[in-house]
């Protein structure tokens, strides 16, 4: 298999107040790259998720009286982010009144990773092109799949540092648009290698070295100048 770097797919919030489902969940995503953030109720929920801005919400809806479907109601007001349920032995209809007032998908308990994990995938993609934004680059030999976290050329692993591979995903999210050096500022969970433009392209350099033929030539990462950094989108060669 394609090696991965060590940089987290996403963050997800796990809202859910049994711990044995906090140390599964928890292992699951550190498993494959997640980072996990957790809220045992609704508040506790609306309150992390406005301050930390997850990519993903799992919920569960066995939560105490109406607690997960105030999570639900109060992420909703603010937030399009996708949101996965949790169910267990309720009723149909209370499964049904979690999906209309907002969540995106479900998935039964007791579940299982590779479902789970699968389902959120799923959810992500969909999220990326609601917002049209994109998961999945390809040009010529390379291929950039951002959430399975996989960057190969040729079927041949390329091995990105974190902040590498964070330029790249942001990049690839922006499906070939401009990509500003401020947003770069803003987005990188390491600012000292975005801290100025000089330290931004020392990394967007050591990241053509690795994806490029002709890094001195850049066929991929393109430079708009005084203004940032966008993902060719043109046919092209294969660029590696």
């Amino acid at each position: 298999m394609p090696t991965r770097t060590k940089a987290h797919k996403a963050r997800i919030l796990v809202v859910t107040a049994e711990p044995q489902i906090q140390k599964l969940l928890k292992s699951i995503f550190a498993a494959n790259g997640y980072r996990a953030l957790f809220a045992a109720d609704a508040a506790a929920a609306v309150r992390t998720h406005a301050a930390l801005r997850p990519e993903l919400v799992v919920l569960d809806r066995d939560l105490a009286d109406l607690s997960g479907e105030e999570a639900i109601l109060g992420i909703r007001r603010h937030s399009d982010v996708p949101m996965i349920v949790l169910s267990g032995e309720r009723a149909e209809a209370d499964l049904v009144t979690a999906l209309d007032l907002g969540a995106d998908d479900y998935v039964e308990k007791p579940f299982r990773a590779s479902e789970l994990l699968a389902r959120i995938r799923s959810v992500l993609r969909r999220s990326f092109k609601a917002r049209g934004e994109e998961a999945i680059y390809r040009r010529g030999d390379l291929l950039v799949d951002i959430l399975d976290h996989n960057v190969t050329c040729g079927g041949e692993p390329i091995r990105l540092t974190p902040t590498e591979f964070e330029i790249l995903a942001l990049l690839v999210r922006s499906a070939g648009r401009v990509v500003p050096y401020q947003m770069f500022v803003d987005s990188l969970s390491d600012a000292k290698h975005c801290r100025s433009r000089q330290a931004l392209r020392a990394s967007i350099w050591s990241l053509r070295q690795k994806i490029e033929k002709t890094p001195d030539d850049p066929k991929i990462v393109l430079t708009e100048e005084r203004i940032g950094y966008r993902l060719a989108n043109d046919p092209l060669r294969p660029p590696c």
